[in-house]
């Protein structure tokens, strides 16, 4: 019987493979047989996902991508590479601050910082500018982390000096800062010290 083996008609039939042979055959009737396809369904809607959102920007050879983008995300950027490209047309841009399409009714407005933003994206329903609004927000951040260090430290002292203003028109971020507290109702209050993180042994 071991010699017989040894024929290469009879060494492929009686191998180990070839019960894995006979594994996938199987499957492979049963599926034809319960008209089931072979491939997932969750594996078929996530490959046309990721055609769908895949462009050249996702392959960039400096390797910064999109943080918002599922492709441009290390393990879906492997999946995505034996995939197509998706074809686009035609592209929109969409204003950060109102959401509404950049267009010729809203056109683009771009600002010294490089953002753009679309022109109806100025004013908000209250009648302000929602770019002022960024800028006391971060004064106001900036303001109150100052207020928490130390008495001593230089940057509180600056904070709470009130040194005279070059320009009518122009606020630093202490004046904006204090406006924008005092818009909200917190003016005169305390800001706590701001905690030290203790050093690890």
């Amino acid at each position: 019987m071991n010699r017989t083996l040894d024929i290469a008609p009879y060494c492929d039939l009686f191998s180990e493979r070839r019960w894995h042979q006979l594994i996938a055959e199987f499957r492979e009737e049963n599926f034809r047989i319960y008209q089931l396809s072979s491939v997932s369904v969750f594996r078929t809607v996530l490959q046309d996902g990721l055609a769908a959102l895949k462009t050249h920007q996702c392959y960039r050879q400096d390797g910064q991508g999109n943080p918002d983008c599922p492709v441009c995300q290390p393990p879906l950027n492997e999946l995505a590479r034996p995939l197509p490209f998706s074809h686009c047309t035609q592209s929109r841009l969409l204003c950060a601050l109102s959401g509404k399409p950049i267009d010729e009714h809203n056109p683009p407005m771009v600002l010294p910082n490089g953002n753009v933003y679309g022109r109806l994206g100025r004013t908000t329903g209250r009648g302000r500018h929602p770019i002022r609004l960024v800028y006391q927000e971060d004064a106001e951040r900036m303001l109150c982390r100052a207020l928490a260090l130390p008495r001593s430290d230089s940057l509180r002292v600056t904070a709470e000096a009130n040194p005279p203003t070059r320009l009518r028109s122009t606020t630093g971020w202490r004046l904006q800062g204090r406006s924008a507290l005092l818009e909200a109702g917190a003016s005169g209050m305390e800001v706590e010290p701001r905690l030290e993180a203790p050093l690890l042994p």
